[in-house]
């Protein structure tokens, strides 16, 4: 077993390794104890030993750490070991022994004799151990090389275990010493014990299965185990099968195929396949075979299982063939390749075999046919000269007979004789043949079967040749079928073309296989082309489906014939009826396949029927319906008839008419006098009537009528009776009215609603709008009405309106657009709802809507360039106020460097450019603090005349224009100034070669309805300035864009977008509007309309001081920026004044309650700490009321800034600052008188 080798191999390690360690030990010793000084190693070296002692203590602790490692060795072994010396004592054990409590080691430790312990066992192990104790002893004497033996133990829990115990000698140890292991085998015993069982169990089913089964070696591919069913089934005896190969039972011709096979397919897992067999008495039989992997005592093998699926597959093979035989004969095909069919497939079923068809005359008397193609061309000629009979050959004896006739050995049968020698040269020993019969039972043939062996048929050959002898009996009777229908068919296609009726033959389909010339010309339609019509598609669709089921019914066979009376659609128009008598026709399968139909035409009688019919109908829907009756009157014999809807619509009892008299009583007097002069006038001069009059029932309602009669003239000229009509008008008075009513109603709606609505008739032409509709057009309602849309508004051709009107009325479906239409200047939102004589429309203008919905995004716009530019400025300008401050200290400093000055003053109109960008996309973005206050523009102007022509140059010309009686300005006038001259230096650009600049200012008043049509400007009195040039002009494509921060029409480097972003934000920061126009080549013109002042202009401020020198004033410095702080507090110093500094408000506020001294509270506006400049400034005023405060800033946030103006009172110093500024700043607001209080803003 593999696992008593993998034992042996652990014990002989174990042995080696003792072995090498006692050694080891005993050369050490030997070292030491007989005081060796040198030792001669093997390469012939001396080797000098010095320090014995010492050596032997380092040897003995060695062989202390081999005896600890040999100890852990054996602990780690997977089993029970102790070493035994020569008298069988206990010497050494591992930890598995000395735990160990049950089997022949229990109990059994170091020191004590194990042979003895063996000796002395008593009970059910006194067995297992005498016999354990004999076997070690003759392993101590050397009597055996090893010793084992598996014993049972059980165990504490009652169940059983197995051990087997080893024992085998230790090799080159001084003395006999003996290794004994015990080692649980449970498991190992358990798995031998069940592939026992499955063993016992496989062999059980292998003999036992009714299935022929074998295993093979798959290398020799010899047979190695074959059961029962395969000896039984195949024939041969088992010691034959086991002399055999796989290869060995096949035929010839499969033996190659199983070689490919085998090369090509993979040896593991399961295979399926079909195969052929030979069997012990050499017929071959077809098989299906199941493999699969097995070992078998040992070798590499597969199991098979085989099954015969020869009667399956003979079945299956039959049923194709004849399944495809009937397919030929259904089909029509020829009846030689129909034999032919039959004969290779009975070939191919029996092996090994030729077979023949032969047909006689129809009287029976000769051979008409022989089908033989696998006879050699003399026999065939042989065969068809014999004649019938008893002694003739087996196929001739086989018609003559009327049964089979069965030859085993064509050599010695009289009946093969004459033609012996010829079957010879074919190598044929047997024949059988079988009579073909008709469905009538005659003989019509024979079908022979030769072998190439002496045999008689088997009865599944008989069986089979039966069942083809049947297909050739169909075969041959449906050809003489079609050869008697086709003899058929040429007498009815006589009879056909010469009947005086219509006759067709038709398909289930409807398609025409025939028809004959007179239901051609019934349906007018040239003979020749009737073929391309369908019987269905020609009968009117009312009579389709009446005629589909009569034609179901005759060829499902639950009708012989059908008579019907039905209308064709006629080939170019027209409808004619026919009375048609159906009858089935059946097909080569003798079920019904087609239809004969005999038409004859009853057209002219029909119409007459139909005309009458569709009058009475006419005349009953009408009474019932319209509540209309007819009446006669013969006033001469005074008599009077009415139709039942009379009689119903009065409500009058029984089924006579009143006399007239009676009648005329039921008008009131008002109208009875109108209907009797009618009737009389009707009567005496034939004059007819038709009015209206109120009646009263026989019940007493009262009802709104149509009365209306005429003269019926006789033979002799006069009046011989009056006919009329009678009806009952009040429902259609009653509707009439509501819908007058109705009509009103939604015309009211219409005229009043705030959209446009438009109804087209079919031809798109104009029949109603209502007034929101000629207001939104533009045009006169009574000029539009009755024209087509598109001639109304030619504009609106071939654009989305026309598309969408269309699609619209072509698809049944409303539609909803948005569009703009040139000619009114305005976008419409359109829905158009499509109706069964027109369509209908509702429009509104949305230009308005648009130009609001910009309005809110470029709103949006706005609040985000604030945000982005808020979040910035703050930081960044705080940045620039140290660079700057570093720049203007550096360019004094360095005033004698001709190389370094300039560096430094660029760093400091780097930051002041930096500082212009900062303010002008505040100032887009409405976020910079203005100061509004009355301004005199027209002053303001003036002023700035001379710094304008400065800034244009000698090529431009400036003209202003002073307004008279200009009001004043609600605006920040540095900003304006700011703006108007980014307006002057755009203009300047624009006009490269020169131009004029003009300047004006007026007074305007904006009205509500400008308000209206923008909605971001308030109405009310506005200072006009208007800026113009003569420059090149802005392309309409961007005049929108024209406000937006950073775009530009200027070259690179010429601009930064900036210029008018800053005047488009300061204009809408100050209330007010600002509108642009410009052509191309003429110039642009930009009007600024800023919000009137409800105060006089104030005087001009006064200069700022020339110096900001201190005079040793205290100054507050807060500033959170470190570097900020610094620049600012060295600056102020420098100028004289005593600085005190803070980095927040709630430490400068700190300071002021300490009592610092100090004459201004120059603080940051936005600043971290709770408490920004606003907040700090309000609570230093509650502690020194007189304290003047100068904030700075470079972004305000709303501390000091509400609505974009900066709060009453405030002194505002921006980031970034210079040095001088600081300092002109702080003595300005120094010098400033305190603010009057309760001063009204009126700003």
């Amino acid at each position: 077993m593999p696992a008593d080798k993998g034992q042996r191999d652990s014990m002989q390690r174990l042995d080696e390794l003792i072995a090498r360690l006692d050694e080891v030990q005993r050369e050490i010793q030997g070292l030491t104890q007989d005081q060796v000084d040198a030792v001669l190693m093997p390469d012939g070296l001396p080797f000098l030993l010095s320090g014995a002692q010492e050596a032997l203590r380092r040897h003995e602790q060695e062989q202390r750490a081999h005896a600890e490692q040999r100890a852990a060795i054996l602990d780690a072994l997977p089993a029970k070991v102790a070493l035994l010396d020569e008298t069988g004592e206990i010497i050494a054990t591992n930890a598995r022994w000395r735990r160990s409590v049950n089997g022949l080691d229990a109990a059994v430790g170091t020191g004590e004799n194990y042979l003895e312990v063996c000796d002395r066992a008593e009970g059910d192990d006194a067995d297992y151990a005498a016999a354990s104790a004999r076997g070690i002893r003759e392993v101590l004497a050397g009597d055996r090389s090893d010793f084992s033996l598996d014993y049972p133990c059980p165990g504490p829990d009652g169940v059983e275990s197995w051990f087997r115990l080893l024992a085998a000698p230790l090799p080159g140890v001084s003395g006999k010493r003996t290794v004994v292991m015990h080692i649980d085998v449970t498991l190992e015993r358990k798995a031998e014990a069940h592939a026992r069982r499955e063993q016992q169990y496989f062999r059980q089913l292998f003999d036992g299965s009714p299935m022929p089964m074998w295993v093979f070696d798959r290398e020799s591919l010899r047979f190695l185990e074959v059961n029962r069913a395969a000896i039984e089934h195949y024939g041969y005896s088992r010691e034959r099968f086991l002399a055999m190969t796989i290869r060995d039972i096949r035929p010839r011709d499969e033996v190659a195929r199983l070689d490919r096979h085998l090369e090509r397919v993979e040896h593991e897992g399961q295979r399926r396949g079909f195969w052929r067999h030979l069997r012990a008495d050499g017929s071959v039989i077809d098989v299906e075979i199941v493999s699969d992997v097995l070992e078998l005592d040992g070798r590499d093998a597969r199991l098979v299982v085989a099954t015969d699926v020869s009667e399956r597959l003979r079945a299956r093979r039959s049923k194709e063939i004849e399944t495809r035989a009937l397919a030929a004969i259904s089909n029509r095909e020829p009846l030689d390749a129909i034999l032919g069919l039959l004969i290779d497939g009975l070939e191919q079923i029996v092996d090994n075999s030729v077979a023949s068809i032969l047909l006689l005359t129809r009287d029976g008397r000769n051979v008409s046919k022989l089908m033989a193609p696998g006879l050699s061309v003399r026999l065939r000629r042989a065969l068809e000269f014999i004649q019938p009979g008893r002694d003739a050959d087996p196929c001739g004896a086989a018609i003559h007979r009327g049964d089979a006739v069965i030859v085993d050995d064509i050599r010695s049968d009289p009946m093969w004789r004459e033609f012996a020698g010829l079957a010879d040269e074919m190598d044929l020993r047997a024949c059988w043949s079988l009579p073909v019969r008709d469905s009538g039972g005659r003989v019509i043939g024979s079908l022979a079967v030769y072998y190439r062996e002496p045999r008689k048929p088997e009865a599944w050959e008989r069986e089979l040749a039966e069942v083809f002898g049947s297909l050739v009996a169909l075969a041959v009777e449906h050809r003489r079928q079609d050869e008697a229908l086709a003899n058929s068919e040429r007498r009815l296609r006589k009879l056909f073309r010469e009947a005086a009726t219509g006759i067709v033959v038709v398909t289930e389909a409807g398609d025409f296989e025939q028809a004959n010339g007179v239901f051609a010309a019934f349906v007018n339609c040239p003979e020749d082309r009737l073929k391309t019509l369908n019987y269905h598609e020609i009968t009117h669709p009312d009579d389709r489906e009446t005629v589909l089921s009569a034609m179901r019914r005759l060829l499902s066979g639950a009708s012989h014939a059908e008579t019907l009376e039905q209308r064709f659609n006629q080939v170019g128009g027209g409808e004619v009826w026919g009375r048609v008598r159906l009858s089935a026709q059946a097909g080569h399968d003798g079920q019904p396949d087609r239809l004969i139909g005999v038409i004859e035409d009853t057209t002219p009688r029909k119409h007459a029927e139909l005309r009458l019919e569709r009058a009475n109908a006419l005349q009953r829907i009408a009474g019932r319906i319209g509540r209309v009756g007819g009446w006669s009157i013969d006033l001469t014999n005074d008599e009077v008839f009415w139709s039942p809807e009379i009689f119903d619509i009065l409500e009058w009892e029984g089924d006579e008419a009143p006399p007239l008299s009676d009648t005329l009583e039921l008008y009131p007097p008002e109208d009875r006098t109108r209907v009797q002069a009618a009737i009389r006038r009707c009567h005496d001069d034939a004059v007819p009537f038709d009015l209206e009059a109120e009646i009263q029932t026989r019940h007493g309602r009262r009802l709104q009528v149509r009365a209306a009669g005429e003269p019926e003239i006789g033979s002799d000229g006069r009046v011989q009776r009056l006919i009329g009509v009678f009806q009952d008008i009040t429902g259609q008075k009653r509707t009439e009215a509501q819908r007058a009513e109705l009509a009103a109603r939604l015309e009211n709606v219409l005229e009043n609603m705030s959209d446009a609505f438009l109804l087209l008739d079919a031809d798109l032409k104009i029949t109603y709008i209502n007034r929101a509709g000629e207001h939104m057009v533009e045009a006169d309602r009574d000029t539009l009405l009755g024209q087509v849309l598109w001639d109304a508004f030619p504009e609106a051709r071939d654009t989305e309106i026309q598309a969408q009107y269309e699609r619209a009325v072509q698809s049944g479906t409303s539609a909803h657009f948005e569009v703009f239409y040139p000619p009114l200047q305005n976008w419409f939102e359109i829905h158009a709802y499509p109706f069964s004589d027109g369509l209908a429309a509702y429009f509104r203008k949305t230009t308005e809507q648009r130009h609001l919905e910009e309005q809110l995004h470029q709103a949006q716009r706005m609040e985000s360039v604030g945000q982005l530019t808020g979040g910035i400025a703050h930081d960044f300008n705080n940045l620039l106020t140290v660079i700057l401050g570093n720049a203007e200290l550096l360019t004094e400093s360095l005033e004698d460097s001709k190389e370094l000055e300039p560096i430094a003053r660029n760093i400091g109109d780097a930051a002041m450019r930096g500082a212009e960008l900062t303010r002008r996309l505040l100032a887009f973005a409405r976020r910079q603090p203005l100061a509004p206050e009355p301004t005199d523009v027209d002053r303001l102007v003036r002023d700035l005349e001379d710094l304008l022509r400065r800034a244009l140059g000698e090529q431009c010309e400036i003209e202003i224009s002073h307004g008279a009686g200009l009001w004043p300005a609600m605006i920040d006038s540095s900003q304006f100034e700011s703006a108007l001259m980014n307006l002057a230096i755009n203009a300047r650009d624009a006009m490269p070669d020169g131009g004029r600049l003009t300047i004006e200012a007026a007074n305007v008043r904006i009205d509500d309805e400008y308000s209206r049509q923008h909605s971001d400007v308030e109405p009310g009195q506005y200072v006009l300035v208007a800026v113009s040039d003569t420059g090149i002009g802005i392309p309409e494509d961007s005049l929108d864009r024209v406000f937006e921060p950073f775009f530009t029409t200027k070259e690179k480097g010429r601009g930064t977008g900036l210029g008018l972003s800053m005047v488009y934000g300061f204009i809408k920061q100050s209330r007010g509007h600002i509108r642009i126009y410009s052509e191309i080549g003429e110039g642009t013109t930009i009007r600024l309309y800023l919000p009137r002042a409800s105060r006089t202009a104030t005087a001009p401020r006064p200069p700022e001081p020339r110096t900001g020198v201190g005079r040793g004033e205290a100054v507050l410095v807060v500033e959170d920026e470190p570097s900020v702080r610094e620049f600012a507090e060295s600056i102020l110093s420098q100028y004289g004044y005593r600085v005190t500094s803070a980095a927040c408000g709630r430490d400068a506020l700190e300071l002021l309650e300490q009592g610092l001294a100090c004459d201004l509270l120059f603080t940051d506006v936005v600043m971290p700490g709770g408490m920004n400049g606003r907040e700090l400034a309000a609570a230093a005023a509650d502690l020194r009321p007189d304290l003047k405060v100068l904030y700075t800033s470079g972004y305000t946030e709303n501390a000091i800034v509400h609505q974009g103006r900066l709060d009453h009172g405030v002194q505002l110093l921006s980031k970034p600052y210079r040095r001088d500024e600081l300092a002109r700043r702080v003595r300005q607001v120094l010098d400033q008188a305190p603010v009057e209080p309760g001063r009204v803003d009126d700003r």
